[in-house]
Protein backbone atom coordinates (compact mmCIF):
# COMPACT_ATOMS: atom_id res chain seq x y z
CA UNK A 1 0.00 0.00 0.00
CA UNK A 2 1.26 3.45 -0.89
CA UNK A 3 1.62 5.72 2.16
CA UNK A 4 3.38 8.57 0.34
CA UNK A 5 0.64 11.18 0.88
CA UNK A 6 1.03 14.47 -0.90
CA UNK A 7 1.42 17.31 1.59
CA UNK A 8 1.25 20.79 0.07
CA UNK A 9 3.98 23.13 1.26
CA UNK A 10 2.54 25.73 3.68
CA UNK A 11 4.26 28.63 1.94
CA UNK A 12 2.29 28.01 -1.27
CA UNK A 13 -1.05 29.18 0.13
CA UNK A 14 -0.62 32.61 -1.46
CA UNK A 15 0.13 31.44 -5.00
CA UNK A 16 -3.00 33.22 -6.17
CA UNK A 17 -1.56 36.55 -5.09
CA UNK A 18 1.71 35.89 -6.89
CA UNK A 19 -0.20 35.28 -10.11
CA UNK A 20 -2.29 38.38 -9.67
CA UNK A 21 -5.57 36.47 -9.27
CA UNK A 22 -8.67 38.24 -8.01
CA UNK A 23 -10.01 37.55 -4.55
CA UNK A 24 -12.84 35.38 -5.85
CA UNK A 25 -10.41 33.19 -7.80
CA UNK A 26 -8.12 32.87 -4.78
CA UNK A 27 -11.05 31.84 -2.63
CA UNK A 28 -12.09 29.23 -5.19
CA UNK A 29 -8.54 27.87 -5.24
CA UNK A 30 -8.46 27.69 -1.44
CA UNK A 31 -11.78 25.79 -1.36
CA UNK A 32 -10.44 23.27 -3.85
CA UNK A 33 -7.39 22.90 -1.62
CA UNK A 34 -9.66 22.25 1.38
CA UNK A 35 -11.45 19.47 -0.51
CA UNK A 36 -8.16 17.83 -1.56
CA UNK A 37 -6.69 17.95 1.93
CA UNK A 38 -9.93 16.76 3.56
CA UNK A 39 -9.96 13.74 1.25
CA UNK A 40 -6.36 12.89 2.26
CA UNK A 41 -7.21 13.26 5.94
CA UNK A 42 -10.26 10.99 5.58
CA UNK A 43 -8.16 8.31 3.94
CA UNK A 44 -5.57 8.35 6.71
CA UNK A 45 -8.28 8.28 9.39
CA UNK A 46 -9.66 5.09 7.84
CA UNK A 47 -6.24 3.40 7.92
CA UNK A 48 -4.94 4.46 11.34
CA UNK A 49 -7.23 2.27 13.52
CA UNK A 50 -5.67 -0.82 11.95
CA UNK A 51 -2.20 0.15 13.22
CA UNK A 52 -0.54 -0.29 16.57
CA UNK A 53 -0.35 3.05 18.39
CA UNK A 54 3.29 2.54 19.25
CA UNK A 55 4.38 1.62 15.73
CA UNK A 56 6.53 3.89 13.59
CA UNK A 57 3.91 3.74 10.83
CA UNK A 58 1.23 4.97 13.24
CA UNK A 59 3.45 7.84 14.38
CA UNK A 60 4.24 8.76 10.76
CA UNK A 61 0.57 8.86 9.85
CA UNK A 62 -0.28 10.98 12.90
CA UNK A 63 2.44 13.40 11.88
CA UNK A 64 0.97 13.54 8.35
CA UNK A 65 -2.48 14.18 9.84
CA UNK A 66 -1.09 17.12 11.82
CA UNK A 67 0.61 18.64 8.78
CA UNK A 68 -2.54 18.23 6.69
CA UNK A 69 -4.70 19.62 9.52
CA UNK A 70 -2.57 22.77 9.63
CA UNK A 71 -2.92 23.28 5.90
CA UNK A 72 -6.65 22.62 5.95
CA UNK A 73 -7.12 25.04 8.86
CA UNK A 74 -5.31 27.86 7.04
CA UNK A 75 -7.16 27.16 3.78
CA UNK A 76 -10.53 27.21 5.57
CA UNK A 77 -9.62 30.51 7.23
CA UNK A 78 -9.03 32.06 3.80
CA UNK A 79 -11.97 30.49 1.97
CA UNK A 80 -14.82 29.59 4.30
CA UNK A 81 -14.77 31.26 7.67
CA UNK A 82 -14.36 34.89 6.55
CA UNK A 83 -13.00 35.96 9.92
CA UNK A 84 -11.10 39.12 10.74
CA UNK A 85 -7.33 38.86 10.98
CA UNK A 86 -5.83 40.23 14.17
CA UNK A 87 -2.48 41.98 14.31
CA UNK A 88 -1.95 41.15 17.97
CA UNK A 89 -3.09 38.06 19.90
CA UNK A 90 -2.77 37.22 23.59
CA UNK A 91 -2.49 33.45 24.21
CA UNK A 92 -2.74 31.41 27.38
CA UNK A 93 -0.40 28.44 27.07
CA UNK A 94 -1.40 25.04 28.45
CA UNK A 95 -0.19 21.54 27.59
CA UNK A 96 -1.71 21.49 24.08
CA UNK A 97 0.31 23.57 21.60
CA UNK A 98 -1.80 22.60 18.57
CA UNK A 99 -4.67 25.12 18.94
CA UNK A 100 -2.20 27.98 19.42
CA UNK A 101 -0.15 26.92 16.41
CA UNK A 102 -3.27 26.75 14.22
CA UNK A 103 -4.47 30.16 15.38
CA UNK A 104 -1.11 31.79 14.67
CA UNK A 105 -0.75 30.18 11.24
CA UNK A 106 -4.22 31.36 10.20
CA UNK A 107 -4.07 34.92 11.59
CA UNK A 108 -0.40 35.63 10.81
CA UNK A 109 -0.25 38.24 13.60
CA UNK A 110 2.45 40.88 13.71
CA UNK A 111 3.09 40.07 17.36
CA UNK A 112 1.79 37.76 20.08
CA UNK A 113 1.90 37.78 23.86
CA UNK A 114 2.17 34.40 25.61
CA UNK A 115 0.93 33.84 29.16
CA UNK A 116 2.39 30.58 30.52
CA UNK A 117 3.00 28.73 33.75
CA UNK A 118 6.29 27.30 34.92
CA UNK A 119 5.16 23.88 33.72
CA UNK A 120 4.01 24.97 30.27
CA UNK A 121 6.94 27.22 29.38
CA UNK A 122 8.60 24.33 27.52
CA UNK A 123 5.55 24.15 25.20
CA UNK A 124 6.49 27.57 23.84
CA UNK A 125 9.53 26.15 22.08
CA UNK A 126 7.34 23.88 19.95
CA UNK A 127 4.90 26.70 19.20
CA UNK A 128 7.66 29.07 18.11
CA UNK A 129 9.37 26.40 16.02
CA UNK A 130 6.24 25.34 14.13
CA UNK A 131 4.94 28.87 13.53
CA UNK A 132 8.27 30.39 12.58
CA UNK A 133 7.82 33.35 14.93
CA UNK A 134 10.84 35.64 15.11
CA UNK A 135 12.07 36.93 18.47
CA UNK A 136 10.67 40.38 17.65
CA UNK A 137 7.21 38.88 17.05
CA UNK A 138 6.48 37.60 20.53
CA UNK A 139 6.85 38.22 24.22
CA UNK A 140 6.37 35.67 26.98
CA UNK A 141 5.43 36.24 30.61
CA UNK A 142 4.90 33.61 33.27
CA UNK A 143 2.00 33.59 35.66
CA UNK A 144 3.26 33.07 39.19
CA UNK A 145 0.08 31.57 40.52
CA UNK A 146 -2.59 30.00 38.33
CA UNK A 147 -5.62 32.15 39.07
CA UNK A 148 -8.24 34.19 37.27
CA UNK A 149 -6.83 37.36 38.82
CA UNK A 150 -3.30 36.48 37.70
CA UNK A 151 -4.46 35.85 34.12
CA UNK A 152 -6.40 39.12 34.17
CA UNK A 153 -3.32 41.08 35.23
CA UNK A 154 -1.17 39.53 32.52
CA UNK A 155 -3.79 40.16 29.83
CA UNK A 156 -3.75 43.79 30.90
CA UNK A 157 0.06 43.78 30.62
CA UNK A 158 -0.14 42.10 27.22
CA UNK A 159 -2.50 44.78 25.89
CA UNK A 160 -0.15 47.50 27.09
CA UNK A 161 2.82 45.78 25.39
CA UNK A 162 1.03 45.29 22.05
CA UNK A 163 -0.40 48.81 21.99
CA UNK A 164 2.54 50.82 23.34
CA UNK A 165 5.54 48.79 22.20
CA UNK A 166 4.20 47.34 18.95
CA UNK A 167 1.87 50.19 17.95
CA UNK A 168 -1.08 47.86 17.38
CA UNK A 169 -4.54 49.44 17.73
CA UNK A 170 -6.57 47.90 20.54
CA UNK A 171 -9.43 46.96 18.22
CA UNK A 172 -6.95 44.79 16.25
CA UNK A 173 -6.04 42.72 19.34
CA UNK A 174 -7.81 39.50 20.41
CA UNK A 175 -7.49 36.97 23.22
CA UNK A 176 -7.18 33.25 22.51
CA UNK A 177 -7.58 31.21 25.73
CA UNK A 178 -7.91 27.83 23.95
CA UNK A 179 -4.60 26.42 25.15
CA UNK A 180 -4.77 27.56 28.78
CA UNK A 181 -6.39 26.12 31.87
CA UNK A 182 -10.03 26.70 32.75
CA UNK A 183 -9.07 29.09 35.54
CA UNK A 184 -6.91 31.10 33.14
CA UNK A 185 -9.83 31.19 30.68
CA UNK A 186 -12.03 32.75 33.36
CA UNK A 187 -9.45 35.51 33.86
CA UNK A 188 -9.30 36.06 30.09
CA UNK A 189 -13.10 36.30 29.91
CA UNK A 190 -13.12 38.96 32.64
CA UNK A 191 -10.33 40.85 30.86
CA UNK A 192 -12.15 40.63 27.51
CA UNK A 193 -15.23 42.15 29.16
CA UNK A 194 -13.32 44.97 30.85
CA UNK A 195 -11.04 45.85 27.92
CA UNK A 196 -13.59 45.03 25.19
CA UNK A 197 -11.52 42.53 23.24
CA UNK A 198 -12.82 39.82 20.96
CA UNK A 199 -12.11 36.19 21.82
CA UNK A 200 -10.69 33.55 19.47
CA UNK A 201 -11.21 29.90 20.20
CA UNK A 202 -10.03 26.80 18.32
CA UNK A 203 -12.64 24.06 18.55
CA UNK A 204 -13.16 20.62 17.01
CA UNK A 205 -16.36 19.81 15.16
CA UNK A 206 -15.97 16.03 15.55
CA UNK A 207 -14.80 13.52 18.14
CA UNK A 208 -13.18 10.33 16.85
CA UNK A 209 -14.12 7.40 19.16
CA UNK A 210 -11.55 5.08 17.59
CA UNK A 211 -8.73 7.51 18.32
CA UNK A 212 -10.43 8.57 21.58
CA UNK A 213 -9.67 12.20 20.89
CA UNK A 214 -11.00 15.16 18.86
CA UNK A 215 -10.74 14.24 15.22
CA UNK A 216 -7.75 15.69 13.35
CA UNK A 217 -8.86 17.86 10.45
CA UNK A 218 -12.12 18.91 12.13
CA UNK A 219 -10.60 21.98 13.81
CA UNK A 220 -12.39 25.30 13.34
CA UNK A 221 -11.60 28.80 14.49
CA UNK A 222 -14.43 30.55 16.30
CA UNK A 223 -14.52 34.31 16.79
CA UNK A 224 -16.58 35.31 19.81
CA UNK A 225 -17.56 38.98 20.06
CA UNK A 226 -16.23 40.51 23.23
CA UNK A 227 -18.74 40.38 26.11
CA UNK A 228 -19.42 44.09 25.79
CA UNK A 229 -20.35 43.73 22.12
CA UNK A 230 -22.56 40.72 22.88
CA UNK A 231 -24.75 43.03 25.00
CA UNK A 232 -24.07 46.06 22.82
CA UNK A 233 -27.03 45.34 20.55
CA UNK A 234 -29.38 45.64 23.52
CA UNK A 235 -27.79 48.99 24.43
CA UNK A 236 -28.10 50.18 20.83
CA UNK A 237 -31.78 49.21 20.80
CA UNK A 238 -32.25 51.14 24.05
CA UNK A 239 -30.69 54.17 22.36
CA UNK A 240 -32.93 53.79 19.33
CA UNK A 241 -36.00 53.70 21.58
CA UNK A 242 -35.23 57.29 22.60
CA UNK A 243 -35.80 58.26 18.96
CA UNK A 244 -39.45 57.27 19.25
CA UNK A 245 -39.93 59.66 22.16
CA UNK A 246 -37.79 62.44 20.64
CA UNK A 247 -35.24 62.15 23.51
CA UNK A 248 -32.37 62.82 21.15
CA UNK A 249 -30.01 64.26 23.78
CA UNK A 250 -30.21 61.01 25.78
CA UNK A 251 -29.72 59.02 22.56
CA UNK A 252 -26.56 61.04 21.77
CA UNK A 253 -25.10 60.25 25.21
CA UNK A 254 -26.05 56.57 24.91
CA UNK A 255 -24.44 56.06 21.50
CA UNK A 256 -21.31 58.04 22.40
CA UNK A 257 -20.82 55.88 25.49
CA UNK A 258 -21.12 52.71 23.38
CA UNK A 259 -18.75 54.19 20.78
CA UNK A 260 -16.04 54.88 23.38
CA UNK A 261 -16.14 51.33 24.68
CA UNK A 262 -16.69 49.35 21.48
CA UNK A 263 -14.21 47.61 19.24
CA UNK A 264 -16.55 48.44 16.36
CA UNK A 265 -17.26 52.16 16.90
CA UNK A 266 -18.49 53.05 13.39
CA UNK A 267 -22.09 51.95 13.92
CA UNK A 268 -22.66 53.74 17.26
CA UNK A 269 -20.87 56.76 15.77
CA UNK A 270 -23.37 56.78 12.90
CA UNK A 271 -26.28 56.66 15.34
CA UNK A 272 -24.72 59.38 17.51
CA UNK A 273 -24.40 61.65 14.46
CA UNK A 274 -27.99 60.92 13.48
CA UNK A 275 -29.21 61.67 17.01
CA UNK A 276 -27.21 64.92 16.99
CA UNK A 277 -28.78 65.88 13.66
CA UNK A 278 -32.26 65.41 15.07
CA UNK A 279 -31.38 67.06 18.39
CA UNK A 280 -30.21 70.28 16.68
CA UNK A 281 -33.12 70.21 14.26
CA UNK A 282 -35.48 69.88 17.21
CA UNK A 283 -33.62 72.75 18.90
CA UNK A 284 -34.27 74.91 15.77
CA UNK A 285 -30.54 75.11 15.02
CA UNK A 286 -30.71 74.36 11.30
CA UNK A 287 -27.07 75.17 10.56
CA UNK A 288 -25.72 72.58 13.01
CA UNK A 289 -28.40 70.11 11.97
CA UNK A 290 -27.12 70.32 8.38
CA UNK A 291 -23.55 69.86 9.61
CA UNK A 292 -24.50 66.64 11.43
CA UNK A 293 -26.48 65.53 8.39
CA UNK A 294 -23.22 65.52 6.41
CA UNK A 295 -21.50 63.61 9.23
CA UNK A 296 -24.35 61.10 9.32
CA UNK A 297 -24.10 60.48 5.58
CA UNK A 298 -20.30 60.04 5.77
CA UNK A 299 -20.57 57.67 8.75
CA UNK A 300 -23.18 55.62 6.93
CA UNK A 301 -21.02 55.25 3.83
CA UNK A 302 -18.04 54.09 5.92
CA UNK A 303 -20.07 51.09 7.11
CA UNK A 304 -20.18 49.76 3.53
CA UNK A 305 -21.62 46.28 3.14
CA UNK A 306 -23.02 46.16 6.66
CA UNK A 307 -25.72 48.68 5.76
CA UNK A 308 -25.99 47.98 2.02
CA UNK A 309 -29.48 46.47 2.35
CA UNK A 310 -30.93 49.67 3.86
CA UNK A 311 -28.78 52.11 1.87
CA UNK A 312 -31.34 53.25 -0.71
CA UNK A 313 -34.11 53.91 1.81
CA UNK A 314 -31.96 55.64 4.44
CA UNK A 315 -30.01 57.85 2.03
CA UNK A 316 -33.31 58.85 0.40
CA UNK A 317 -34.53 60.05 3.82
CA UNK A 318 -31.29 62.02 4.33
CA UNK A 319 -31.64 63.62 0.89
CA UNK A 320 -35.19 64.71 1.73
CA UNK A 321 -34.09 66.14 5.06
CA UNK A 322 -31.20 68.01 3.45
CA UNK A 323 -33.57 69.60 0.90
CA UNK A 324 -36.00 70.57 3.67
CA UNK A 325 -33.39 72.01 6.07
CA UNK A 326 -31.47 73.79 3.31
CA UNK A 327 -34.64 75.51 2.13
CA UNK A 328 -35.24 76.90 5.62
CA UNK A 329 -31.59 77.76 6.30
CA UNK A 330 -31.03 79.44 2.94
CA UNK A 331 -34.10 81.60 3.51
CA UNK A 332 -32.84 82.62 6.93
CA UNK A 333 -29.46 83.78 5.66
CA UNK A 334 -30.87 85.53 2.57
CA UNK A 335 -33.09 88.03 4.35
CA UNK A 336 -31.67 91.28 5.73
CA UNK A 337 -34.61 92.12 8.02
CA UNK A 338 -35.81 89.57 10.55
CA UNK A 339 -39.23 89.44 8.92
CA UNK A 340 -37.60 88.57 5.57
CA UNK A 341 -36.09 85.46 7.11
CA UNK A 342 -39.52 83.98 7.81
CA UNK A 343 -40.59 81.48 5.15
CA UNK A 344 -43.71 79.31 4.95
CA UNK A 345 -41.57 76.21 5.49
CA UNK A 346 -39.98 77.69 8.63
CA UNK A 347 -43.45 78.41 10.06
CA UNK A 348 -44.50 74.87 9.16
CA UNK A 349 -41.44 73.47 10.94
CA UNK A 350 -42.08 75.45 14.12
CA UNK A 351 -45.65 74.13 14.13
CA UNK A 352 -44.40 70.55 13.75
CA UNK A 353 -41.86 71.21 16.50
CA UNK A 354 -44.73 72.29 18.75
CA UNK A 355 -46.60 69.10 17.84
CA UNK A 356 -43.65 67.01 19.04
CA UNK A 357 -43.70 68.88 22.36
CA UNK A 358 -47.45 68.30 22.59
CA UNK A 359 -46.94 64.59 21.88
CA UNK A 360 -44.34 64.52 24.70
CA UNK A 361 -46.92 66.17 27.02
CA UNK A 362 -44.59 69.16 27.42
CA UNK A 363 -47.53 71.56 27.22
CA UNK A 364 -45.66 74.66 28.44
CA UNK A 365 -43.08 74.24 25.68
CA UNK A 366 -45.71 73.38 23.11
CA UNK A 367 -47.76 76.48 23.99
CA UNK A 368 -44.73 78.73 23.50
CA UNK A 369 -44.14 77.30 20.03
CA UNK A 370 -47.80 77.41 19.00
CA UNK A 371 -47.84 81.04 20.12
CA UNK A 372 -44.73 81.72 18.06
CA UNK A 373 -46.28 79.94 15.06
CA UNK A 374 -49.30 82.25 15.11
CA UNK A 375 -47.06 85.27 15.59
CA UNK A 376 -44.91 84.26 12.61
CA UNK A 377 -47.98 83.71 10.44
CA UNK A 378 -49.04 87.27 11.20
CA UNK A 379 -45.53 88.58 10.52
CA UNK A 380 -45.33 86.76 7.20
CA UNK A 381 -48.77 87.79 5.92
CA UNK A 382 -48.55 91.42 7.03
CA UNK A 383 -45.14 91.78 5.38
CA UNK A 384 -45.76 89.88 2.13
CA UNK A 385 -49.34 91.13 1.57
CA UNK A 386 -49.21 94.62 3.04
CA UNK A 387 -45.47 95.55 3.37
CA UNK A 388 -45.85 95.92 7.13
CA UNK A 389 -42.79 94.99 9.16
CA UNK A 390 -44.17 94.06 12.58
CA UNK A 391 -40.93 95.15 14.26
CA UNK A 392 -41.04 98.62 12.69
CA UNK A 393 -44.36 99.15 10.85
CA UNK A 394 -44.63 101.97 8.32
CA UNK A 395 -48.39 102.44 7.92
CA UNK A 396 -47.86 105.09 5.24
CA UNK A 397 -47.00 102.31 2.78
CA UNK A 398 -50.40 100.69 3.12
CA UNK A 399 -52.75 100.67 0.15
CA UNK A 400 -56.10 99.91 1.71
CA UNK A 401 -59.43 100.36 -0.01
CA UNK A 402 -61.18 100.01 3.34
CA UNK A 403 -60.23 103.60 4.12
CA UNK A 404 -62.74 104.73 1.42
CA UNK A 405 -66.52 104.57 1.57
CA UNK A 406 -67.81 101.31 0.04
CA UNK A 407 -69.25 103.22 -2.95
CA UNK A 408 -65.77 104.42 -3.95
CA UNK A 409 -63.84 101.09 -3.69
CA UNK A 410 -63.78 100.55 -7.48
CA UNK A 411 -62.84 104.09 -8.50
CA UNK A 412 -59.10 103.60 -8.01
CA UNK A 413 -58.94 106.84 -6.06
CA UNK A 414 -55.73 107.55 -4.21
CA UNK A 415 -56.02 107.93 -0.46
CA UNK A 416 -53.58 109.87 1.67
CA UNK A 417 -51.51 107.90 4.19
CA UNK A 418 -52.95 109.93 7.05
CA UNK A 419 -56.49 109.05 5.98
CA UNK A 420 -55.60 105.35 5.77
CA UNK A 421 -53.87 105.39 9.15
CA UNK A 422 -56.80 107.16 10.83
CA UNK A 423 -59.34 104.77 9.30
CA UNK A 424 -57.21 101.84 10.40
CA UNK A 425 -56.89 103.25 13.93
CA UNK A 426 -60.68 103.66 14.14
CA UNK A 427 -61.23 100.01 13.15
CA UNK A 428 -58.47 98.93 15.55
CA UNK A 429 -60.13 100.73 18.49
CA UNK A 430 -63.51 99.38 17.43
CA UNK A 431 -62.24 95.82 17.73
CA UNK A 432 -60.71 96.42 21.13
CA UNK A 433 -63.95 98.03 22.32
CA UNK A 434 -65.78 94.83 21.31
CA UNK A 435 -63.24 92.72 23.24
CA UNK A 436 -63.60 94.78 26.41
CA UNK A 437 -67.37 94.57 26.17
CA UNK A 438 -67.20 90.76 25.78
CA UNK A 439 -64.98 90.65 28.85
CA UNK A 440 -67.48 92.72 30.83
CA UNK A 441 -64.97 95.56 31.14
CA UNK A 442 -66.50 98.17 28.83
CA UNK A 443 -65.87 100.91 31.38
CA UNK A 444 -62.12 100.16 31.38
CA UNK A 445 -61.67 100.61 27.65
CA UNK A 446 -59.48 103.51 26.52
CA UNK A 447 -59.05 104.38 22.87
CA UNK A 448 -55.54 104.28 21.45
CA UNK A 449 -54.33 107.54 19.92
CA UNK A 450 -51.86 105.80 17.57
CA UNK A 451 -51.44 102.44 15.95
CA UNK A 452 -48.96 100.08 17.64
CA UNK A 453 -45.28 100.75 16.88
CA UNK A 454 -44.48 97.07 17.39
CA UNK A 455 -47.12 94.63 16.28
CA UNK A 456 -47.62 91.70 18.65
CA UNK A 457 -49.67 88.55 18.18
CA UNK A 458 -53.12 89.94 19.02
CA UNK A 459 -52.51 93.30 17.32
CA UNK A 460 -51.28 91.48 14.20
CA UNK A 461 -54.41 89.33 14.10
CA UNK A 462 -56.62 92.42 14.47
CA UNK A 463 -54.79 94.21 11.65
CA UNK A 464 -55.15 91.19 9.36
CA UNK A 465 -58.89 91.19 10.04
CA UNK A 466 -59.20 94.91 9.33
CA UNK A 467 -57.12 94.68 6.15
CA UNK A 468 -59.51 92.24 4.55
CA UNK A 469 -59.27 88.69 5.98
CA UNK A 470 -62.92 88.04 6.49
CA UNK A 471 -62.30 84.66 8.11
CA UNK A 472 -60.87 86.48 11.12
CA UNK A 473 -63.89 87.90 12.94
CA UNK A 474 -64.06 89.97 16.10
CA UNK A 475 -65.44 86.94 17.90
CA UNK A 476 -62.54 84.74 16.72
CA UNK A 477 -60.08 87.41 17.90
CA UNK A 478 -61.80 87.43 21.30
CA UNK A 479 -61.56 83.62 21.47
CA UNK A 480 -57.86 83.78 20.54
CA UNK A 481 -57.23 86.36 23.26
CA UNK A 482 -58.85 84.06 25.83
CA UNK A 483 -56.45 81.28 24.82
CA UNK A 484 -53.46 83.62 24.76
CA UNK A 485 -54.24 84.78 28.31
CA UNK A 486 -53.70 81.19 29.51
CA UNK A 487 -50.26 81.26 27.94
CA UNK A 488 -49.48 84.73 29.36
CA UNK A 489 -50.31 83.51 32.86
CA UNK A 490 -48.07 80.44 32.53
CA UNK A 491 -44.73 79.86 34.23
CA UNK A 492 -42.85 80.42 30.94
CA UNK A 493 -44.44 83.85 30.42
CA UNK A 494 -45.60 86.16 33.20
CA UNK A 495 -47.19 83.83 35.76
CA UNK A 496 -46.53 80.78 37.89
CA UNK A 497 -49.05 78.24 36.56
CA UNK A 498 -48.57 75.48 34.01
CA UNK A 499 -50.47 75.14 30.77
CA UNK A 500 -53.12 72.43 30.86
CA UNK A 501 -53.50 70.00 27.98
CA UNK A 502 -56.97 71.34 27.15
CA UNK A 503 -55.71 74.94 26.90
CA UNK A 504 -52.68 73.90 24.83
CA UNK A 505 -54.98 71.95 22.54
CA UNK A 506 -57.03 75.09 21.85
CA UNK A 507 -53.86 76.99 20.95
CA UNK A 508 -52.82 74.07 18.75
CA UNK A 509 -56.09 74.10 16.80
CA UNK A 510 -55.88 77.87 16.38
CA UNK A 511 -52.33 77.69 14.98
CA UNK A 512 -53.25 74.86 12.61
CA UNK A 513 -56.29 76.76 11.37
CA UNK A 514 -54.32 79.95 10.80
CA UNK A 515 -51.58 78.15 8.88
CA UNK A 516 -54.11 77.06 6.26
CA UNK A 517 -53.98 80.53 4.68
CA UNK A 518 -50.27 80.05 3.82
CA UNK A 519 -49.18 77.87 0.93
CA UNK A 520 -46.44 75.47 2.14
CA UNK A 521 -44.14 74.08 -0.59
CA UNK A 522 -45.07 70.52 -1.45
CA UNK A 523 -43.70 67.86 -1.17
CA UNK A 524 -41.15 69.60 1.09
CA UNK A 525 -43.63 69.88 3.96
CA UNK A 526 -43.84 66.07 4.10
CA UNK A 527 -40.12 65.70 4.79
CA UNK A 528 -40.29 66.94 8.39
CA UNK A 529 -39.55 64.23 10.93
CA UNK A 530 -42.34 62.89 13.14
CA UNK A 531 -43.04 59.75 15.13
CA UNK A 532 -43.90 57.75 12.00
CA UNK A 533 -40.59 58.76 10.43
CA UNK A 534 -38.74 57.82 13.64
CA UNK A 535 -40.37 54.40 13.62
CA UNK A 536 -39.15 53.89 10.04
CA UNK A 537 -35.60 54.89 11.06
CA UNK A 538 -35.62 52.56 14.07
CA UNK A 539 -36.96 49.65 12.00
CA UNK A 540 -34.20 50.19 9.41
CA UNK A 541 -31.37 50.14 11.91
CA UNK A 542 -32.72 47.18 13.86
CA UNK A 543 -32.25 45.26 10.59
CA UNK A 544 -28.53 46.08 10.78
CA UNK A 545 -28.04 44.74 14.32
Amino acid sequence: MDYSYKIAPENKMNQGEEKGMGEAEEECLAREKVREISAQISQILEEIPELESNSEEYQAKMKMLWELSKQRFVACFHSEWHLEKYKGIIFTVGYSPEPIILSILANEPECVFFIHTRETERILDEIIEQTGLKPSQYKREGIERVSAAGAYDLVKRGIKFLVEKKNIEKNRIAIDPTGGTKIMSVGCGIAASVFNLNILYVNNQNYNPKLRRPEPGSEILVSIPNPFDIFQDDKLIDGLKYFLNFKFNIAVDTFNLIKQSSNNPLFPELLANLANLLFHWNAIDYKRALSFLDKTRNSFKQLGERVAHIQDEFLHILDQWEHYLSEIHDGMIRGEKEVEKISPLLIHDILKNAEREFFDQAYNNAALKYYRTIEMINQYILFTHHELNTQDPDYSRLKWQGALPASQHDLNQSVSPSTIEQALLNKYNETWRFIYQKQGKAGEFKEQSTLPRKIGLVAGTILRSILGENAITKQSIFNLLQIIEKRNQSIYAHGITSIKKSDCEKLKKCAEQMLKVIKIPSPLKNYVFNQKMMQTIVDLFIQVL
